[in-house]
């Protein structure tokens, strides 16, 4: 413990934050959108662009004064409660979701806090290698990790076990000073933990639905959902449970900002289920010390065959398995045929039927929305059809490639992506099905979509190299 004190024992003085706002802030600022809601005065970023363009000066003084009085002056929001669609009990509180409209000077200002943030947790590795919340990753990093765990327990023939959770409400429960004194432990500048807690702790709130609004209050704990601060602080708040998490043998914890997945081996099931079950325990009963708590609707759970017949020693997966809870009765988690996890799905084999089958069927509903916009008089030109298959049609059917594409005995997932491709590229040429797919795919100048992965695969290595050393990707082997 005294070795990670002394290794976060870096100050980082406030005018980092200052020199980021003063050569960053033009280029925060030009990167906002024009279509972005207006925030409760009435103050658009267009607004904002002109007076930047006629008195740059001005707003990037406001900005810095700001910071330097450790004061957020925009604390007010209002909070637009939206019914969420395909919901059955539109009685129940999840069945909305609540939108927070923040004035844009301050959003503005977060974001230069939150690009601080992040370029001291890549620069000092402030963030342990399990937590894949910096702007670098993406969410098929995290799920690569788990793959390749899955895959190191299933070559020596252990059994292996997952369990998905999320902390209910997370982001609104964060308590301001225990977040303060997180971010002080890590080195962060007293200055900038100062702000954040006005940040977090001055903050108004009114809701406003169906043209009725009500009398604002104060919150005294949490930070926004959907804010560029709000990923980051929460990655900091959880760095203690993951040092703790990195001595465990035989289990760990990784962390993609609110997705999170406990994952432990075992020579047999139930070695692999008591593993799991106790680093569950300790994980929930820290949450439990800083007020928070698992969502019990939430919780996933999944066994990971070894290859071949299970020998008789390994046992059987159990029916169900027992999670305690803090504040309830044990969970009884029965084990899934199919987990989905930061939009991979999982299967106990690691077979990615289920997995191409879904990304088919969702690329097949997208370009029948997409033809419904037209007709056989007016409809979208082969250069629109070209943009939408390159832009939205081909990333939703190969999400997650670089979990499971290895190009070897694996004809028949490619074979299912293939004949999907081959639907769109019929509807962008306008010609009969019966065409070849050969001739289409010159005419349209689309390769097939083995080539095409395998492209795509060469743009990852490029990707991991641009990861920071701490990150536990750049640690696994190679194959």
């Amino acid at each position: 413990m005294m070795q990670i004190q002394q290794f976060f024992a870096l100050k980082l003085g406030h005018f980092h934050t200052l020199y980021l706002l003063k050569f960053m802030g033009p280029r925060l600022i030009s990167a906002t959108s024009n279509r972005s809601a207006p925030s409760p005065s009435g103050i658009s970023y267009c607004l904002l662009k002109w007076c930047f363009a006629a008195r740059p000066s001005h707003l990037l003084t406001l900005l810095s004064h700001a910071l330097e009085l450790r004061h957020h002056p925009w604390p007010t929001a209002k909070v637009v409660v939206i019914p969420k669609p395909h919901k059955l009990d539109y009685t129940a509180t999840k069945a909305y979701q609540p939108i927070s409209l923040l004035e844009c000077f301050g959003k503005l200002l977060e974001k230069v806090v939150a690009n601080c943030l992040s370029s001291d947790t890549l620069h000092h590795n402030l963030l342990t290698p399990m937590q894949f919340a910096c702007t670098c990753h993406s969410m098929p990093d995290a799920a690569c990790l788990l793959c390749c765990k899955v895959q190191e327990t299933r070559q020596v023939g252990m059994v292996g076990v997952v369990l998905l959770f999320d902390i209910s409400h997370f982001f609104n429960h964060l308590d301001p000073s225990i977040t303060i004194c997180t971010l002080a432990h890590l080195g962060i500048d007293d200055v900038t933990c100062r702000w954040v807690h006005s940040f977090m702790a001055n903050r108004s709130i009114y809701l406003s639905f169906n043209n009725y609004s009500s009398s604002s209050f104060s919150p005294k704990i949490g930070t926004p959902q959907g804010l560029p601060l709000s990923p980051i602080l929460s990655a900091l708040f959880t760095t203690p449970l993951l040092h703790n998490a990195a001595a465990w043998e035989h289990k760990d914890l990784s962390l993609y900002v609110n997705d999170r997945a406990i994952y432990s081996s075992g020579p047999t099931y139930a070695a692999a289920a008591a593993h799991l079950t106790c680093t569950a325990s300790l994980i929930f009963d820290w949450l439990h010390s800083f007020g928070l708590l698992p969502d019990a609707d939430k919780i996933e759970l999944m066994f990971f065959h070894p290859p071949g017949r299970c020998s008789p020693h390994q046992g059987i997966p159990p029916s169900s398995l027992s999670i305690p809870h803090p504040r309830a009765e044990p969970l009884l988690i029965c084990p899934a045929s199919s987990l989905r996890y930061l939009g991979v799905f999982f299967t106990p084999k690691l077979s990615w039927d289920v997995h191409t089958k879904t990304l088919t069927n969702c690329t097949h509903s997208t370009i029948l929305s997409l033809g419904i916009l037209g007709n056989s008089v007016c409809s979208f030109s082969l250069t629109w059809w070209w943009a939408l298959f390159h832009s939205l049609i081909l990333p939703i059917l190969t999400y997650g490639f670089q979990v499971w594409f290895t190009d070897i005995n694996q004809a028949s997932l490619l074979h299912t992506l293939q004949v999907t491709q081959n639907n769109a590229c019929h509807k962008m040429g306008r010609v009969f099905h019966t065409t070849p797919i050969h001739m289409t795919e010159k005419l349209l100048s689309i390769p097939p979509i083995c080539y095409r992965l395998c492209h795509l695969m060469h743009g990852v290595g490029a990707h991991l190299s641009c990861l920071p050393p701490s990150c536990a990707l750049c640690s696994l082997p190679l194959t």
